[in-house]
């Protein structure tokens, strides 16, 4: 405090008197400077006219020493002698030569032994009976002054006087004029090469680079030398005309500690004055801290009691001035901070104990008993609603004359109640007749006022708490405050035990639901087994259906076309006829082989191993209008109804694909055409290309299809033939055709009938796989072939199609007779059944493979592709697989593949 208070008036003292002597010490000098400068400038410019004159003096003398020279050759009159003269101060040439037109110098006087070197401008200037003045450096880098001029301006021819001037006697000008006041003078020749400089020591090398960068005839600058600062002016004397040197330049310089010599006094008063200043500061601050330390020190010892929470004690101060104030303001802060304290330290124990329980009841009993702990009263009354929609309220009341609450009552609150409350909320009410319900318990116990803090919970449960007073309370703005912090506080911790009492009882209703959940959960599980039990053999009904009504088409030409070859023997002898019947049956019987292969087509990929060949459309539309002959004619006419079949082939190029999948869908829409006419009617097949595709349309003229019909009619299992329908002849259409990469559209309305009209994607747009050929056209070369089947009669076909191609054929009836030939015999090709008993197609092959390796194996299979993944197919220890029923070109194909 001593120090901020001598600071105070230090600052306050000799801040200004420091100010004014930084701005008049600057004032001053400034002015000196100025005064140097001008002093300077008028002083180079006298030396400068000087120095002109003296050259002037010099030029003339060299004249008439040249007239005196061209009288005779080299007779000295008393006119050199007195130039030439003793001693040498006096003398004002230290040499003179004659240097004649060519280049030989003869010597008049003194070491002049080398001639100047002449531009052609100071020749032109000699030659018009000028004087040239130059300078020469000598071996010790002396700078010498030479003039030249003509001996005779009348005969240029008899050569040029050169003389060197005497620096001595040129410069006593400056010795005499200058150096008595303390300057220094410089002067440089037109190249700032320095002539003769007073600074002691080598020229000063500050002063070329200050002159060229000041760039004009006449300035000042300042410059530094061995510590020592000065104020220079310069002046370049124009010789230009005269001499044809363009000029000389003279600099004058003053130390600025000579210029400012003045201000050595002015600092002397200054630091007197400021001692003098500094010591009244001392005296009054030594005054000033008396009067001040002793009542600051007693409030800082009153801080300090507080700081240990004594709010009891006084700070006594009777200074009659300010101090005595602030003490007395100090007091009254001690006993209102007592007083908040006390306050601060019940709500915190109050929050402790509310916010660490969770039951409403014990909440509300502990505000009841200490709130008046907080803030004084004479009784306290808490009022929570039932619910946020229920009008009951309890009242839980505390008459301020035991720890304990009174027995609580309930009683009615409206939300009009509530409200009207809350307009006064924080206030003070004076309890009349027209009071709420809930502060009428107050009244009873001789209460007339009383402090109303609304609270509201999180779960919208409006309540109140009220503080009553018997006389008219003075509360100031601090006391509501803290009583409406508390009253949050309680909010707080009411709406946490709401929330915990709802949520356990939530958790005993989810308990419950969970239950009951999984109690449904079980129930349904079961019936959905039954369910799924039910759909899956309804599913396989379904398909079992579906098969043999695709079956049995494929059957329909093999039974129609062998019926007529073996009831009309007559028809055997027309060779062409039979064949005919005979290619039509063969196609069928691939057909119906290719069924069961087919139950997976309606929702399987395209196989990586599957071929596309192409085809041609318009011959295979004729092949299944051929192949369902039986059915749209002849069953058609036994039932009474004639159908027409109309073909308008266009010309389209071969289609690639499986030619089997497209004749059995073209079979299935001919089929479906022939359901959808009961009375007859006609179906149009046509072959077109249109937009990039080549297009198959089967149009007929039954009953049409609703368009909800038409929406679903591909969805597997969804069939309107009741009974006589699967609902997998289109599903299968479906899968075939988008394994082509194909599409479908269906037009069809109720009573005009169905198009079908069925896209495949021109060759050169289909992705085509290059198949290495196989000649199958000629039989491969005699093998001796192992057959291994359980079923005698494919045993026998087998047999008979490899006897026909002219193999050596062993049989056996089961894997294990197989193995044992194949390890007494010796095979070229194993051929084996895929399902056996006591030894399966898939151990035989195993068995002989880990045998012989190289033997090929060929698998015949009727269900493997149904029941087997690729995977499976994979790990099968055989060379090929091929499907039942065997053909003797099925047969060649496979030997073909695997005999290298």
């Amino acid at each position: 405090m001593a120090l901020r208070i001598f600071a105070l008036f230090g600052v306050c003292t000799l801040l200004p008197l420091t100010i004014q002597a930084i701005l008049s010490f600057d004032q001053v000098t400034s002015h000196l400077l100025g005064q140097t400068q001008l002093r300077l400038q008028q002083s180079v410019k006298s030396l400068g006219m000087a120095v002109f004159e003296r050259l002037t003096f010099y030029d003339s003398r060299l004249y008439g020493i040249a007239g005196d020279l061209k009288i005779g050759p080299f007779v000295p009159s008393k006119n050199i002698a007195q130039e030439l003269g003793d001693p040498v101060p006096q003398q004002r040439f230290l040499g003179l030569a004659i240097l004649a037109d060519d280049g030989q110098m003869t010597t008049v006087h003194g070491q002049l032994t080398q001639p100047p070197t002449f531009t052609h401008e100071e020749k032109q200037h000699i030659f018009a009976g000028k004087t040239v003045l130059s300078t020469q450096a000598d071996h010790e880098a002396h700078v010498r002054l030479l003039m030249s001029r003509l001996l005779d301006p009348e005969q240029p021819t008899g050569g040029i006087l050169i003389g060197e001037l005497n620096g001595d006697y040129l410069w006593r000008i400056i010795t005499k004029e200058f150096m008595s006041v303390g300057w220094e003078v410089c002067i440089f020749d037109h190249v700032f090469t320095p002539i003769r400089c007073t600074v002691p020591g080598p020229p000063p090398a500050p002063l070329k680079p200050a002159l060229l960068q000041a760039g004009s005839a006449i300035g000042h600058f300042e410059w530094t030398q061995g510590g020592t600062g000065y104020i220079a002016n310069f002046w370049a004397i124009p010789l230009k005309f005269t001499f044809s040197m363009p000029h000389i330049t003279i600099v004058l310089s003053e130390s600025r500690a000579d210029a400012l010599a003045l201000q050595a006094g002015f600092k002397t008063d200054f630091t007197l004055i400021m001692l003098i200043s500094l010591s009244v500061v001392v005296l009054l601050s030594i005054n000033q801290i008396r009067k001040s330390l002793g009542p600051l020190e007693k409030i800082r010892e009153g801080t300090r009691r507080i700081a240990m929470k004594d709010f009891k004690s006084r700070v006594e101060v009777s200074s009659k001035d300010e101090f005595e104030e602030v003490a007395g303001s100090f007091n009254a802060m001690a006993s209102q901070l007592g007083r908040q304290f006390q306050a601060l330290a019940a709500m915190s124990e109050i929050d402790r104990n509310i916010l660490s329980v969770l039951d409403v009841g014990k909440i509300v009993n502990t505000v009841l008993t200490r709130m008046r702990e907080v803030l004084p009263c004479d009784s306290v009354n808490v009022t929570l609603r039932e619910s946020k929609t229920d009008n009951r309220a309890t009242v839980y009341l505390w008459d301020g004359t035991s720890n304990s609450s009174v027995e609580p009552k309930q009683v009615a609150l409206t939300d009009q109640e509530i409200k009207a409350l809350g307009i006064k909320a924080d206030q003070i009410v004076a309890l009349d007749e027209g009071v709420a319900p809930s502060l009428k318990p107050l009244a009873f116990l001789g209460i007339k006022f009383c402090l109303v803090l609304p609270i509201s919970l999180t779960q919208g449960v409006p309540g109140l708490i009220a503080l009553g007073y018997r006389k008219q309370p003075a509360l100031g703005p601090d006391d509501v405050s803290q009583a409406r912090q508390l009253a949050n506080q309680v909010a707080v911790a009411l709406s946490n035990a709401y929330e915990t009492a709802e949520r356990k009882k939530a958790e005993a209703s989810l308990q419950d639901s969970n239950r009951q959940l999984k109690e449904a959960l079980d129930e349904l599980a079961s019936m959905q087994k039954q369910i799924v039990q039910q759909e899956r053999l309804r599913a396989l009904g379904q398909m079992a259906s579906g098969v043999a009504h695709d079956f049995n088409n494929a059957l329909s030409p093999v039974l129609g076309f062998s019926s007529i070859l073996l009831e009309d023997h007559a028809q055997l002898d027309d060779r062409e006829k039979v064949l005919k019947y005979l290619q039509i049956i063969h196609t069928a019987g691939k057909d119906a082989a290719h069924v069961v292969s087919r139950l997976r087509e309606f929702y399987r990929s395209r196989d990586k191993q599957e071929t596309f060949l192409p085809f041609d459309l318009g011959k295979l539309v004729e092949q299944s209008v051929n192949l369902t002959q039986p059915k749209w004619k002849n069953q058609a006419l036994a039932n009474g109804a004639t159908i027409f079949v109309t073909c308008n082939l266009g010309k389209v190029p071969p289609v690639s694909g499986n030619e089997s999948e497209v004749r059995e869908v073209l079979t299935n829409l001919i089929f479906n055409a022939v359901d959808a006419m009961p009375q007859g009617g006609t179906i149009t097949l046509g072959t077109s290309v249109k937009s990039s595709q080549i297009l198959l349309e089967v149009t007929d003229t039954g009953t049409g299809m609703t368009e909800e019909v038409r929406q679903r009619c591909l969805e597997p299992f969804f069939s309107t033939k009741g009974d006589r329908g699967t609902g997998l002849g289109l599903a299968m259409v479906y899968g075939i055709i988008r394994r082509h990469k194909g599409t479908i559209d269906i037009q069809s309305e109720p009573g005009k009938g169905t198009t079908f009209a069925i896209g495949f994607p021109l060759e050169g747009e289909q992705k085509q796989e290059t198949v290495l050929a196989v000649d199958t056209s000629k039989p491969s070369r005699k093998l001796r072939v192992l057959a291994v089947d359980d079923d005698p009669m494919t045993l026998m076909v087998t047999e008979e199609c490899l006897r026909s191609e002219q193999h050596d054929v062993e049989t056996a009836k089961n894997g294990r007779e197989a193995f044992e030939k194949f390890r007494k015999g010796r095979f070229d090709l194993i051929v084996t059944d895929q399902g056996m008993p006591e030894m399966n197609g898939n151990q035989l092959a195993a068995a002989i493979k880990q045998v012989s390796p190289a033997t090929p194996m060929i698998m015949l299979t009727g269900n493997w592709q149904m029941v087997s993944s690729e995977e499976e197919q994979a790990n099968v220890e055989v060379d090929l697989i091929i499907g039942k029923p065997v053909t003797k070109s099925s047969l060649r194909e496979a030997i073909a593949k695997v005999i290298k």
